[in-house]
């Protein structure tokens, strides 16, 4: 072999082992790439509890099961107070709950039992106020309590679309009512103590 033919031998050996190499660096390169941009997501994720927690480590957000198997979504305020609660209750009935600053007063309660929907508002000693439930014929009642929690006002529209309003006093009996007839006939009426009625118009 001639020192010619050697030299070309020589550098096209050279050559090839570059061509190879930056070949293989690319391809090794773009699958580590590829890999990387295209993680395998898990079809399912099972836990019996999931917390979200804020850049502080603080939970913002539970979702757990109660004791009787009953899901919950709870949320929390920076503070770690609860104030918001998604549940089903232990028959299956779904329910809203909202508490006060201090994560204890009940203030609001929307909840849907045996099929009648009903929104109770609370004041600040977590006592009920104020109740709108309608009826499993879809007959809205509207009820005002007082501090004790007593009802003092009811207002009640009847399937047939007759209205009353009715006032009563601690012992729950009536004490003065106004009814609305569908013929658009008013009438009312005064009851004394016993829930008697004394005087009626016209």
């Amino acid at each position: 072999m001639s020192k010619n033919q050697y030299r070309l031998m020589l550098g096209l050996a050279v050559v090839t082992g570059l061509v190879g190499s930056v070949i293989s660096s690319f391809l090794f390169t773009s699958s580590s790439v590829f890999a990387l941009r295209t993680p395998t997501p898990a079809e399912v994720l099972r836990a019996e509890r999931f917390e979200l927690v804020d850049k502080a480590g603080q939970p913002r957000a539970l979702l757990s099961l109660g004791e009787g198997g009953e899901p919950a979504l709870d949320l929390y305020d920076t503070d770690f107070h609860p104030r918001a609660r998604l549940s089903l209750l232990t028959d299956g009935s779904p329910s809203l709950f909202l508490w006060d600053r201090d994560g204890k007063t009940l203030r609001a309660a929307l909840t849907l039992l045996h099929g009648r929907p009903s929104l109770g508002l609370y004041d600040q000693n977590g006592k009920a106020r104020a109740t709108l439930v309608a009826g499993a014929d879809g007959s809205p009642e509207l009820a005002f309590q007082a501090a004790d929690e007593g009802t003092r006002a009811k207002l009640i529209v009847a399937p047939d679309g007759s209205a009353v309003l009715r006032l009563q006093g601690e012992t729950g009996r009536p004490g003065v009512s106004l009814a609305m007839g569908t013929e658009g006939r008013a009438v009312l009426m005064f009851f004394d103590p016993s829930g008697t009625p004394l005087w009626a118009a016209p």
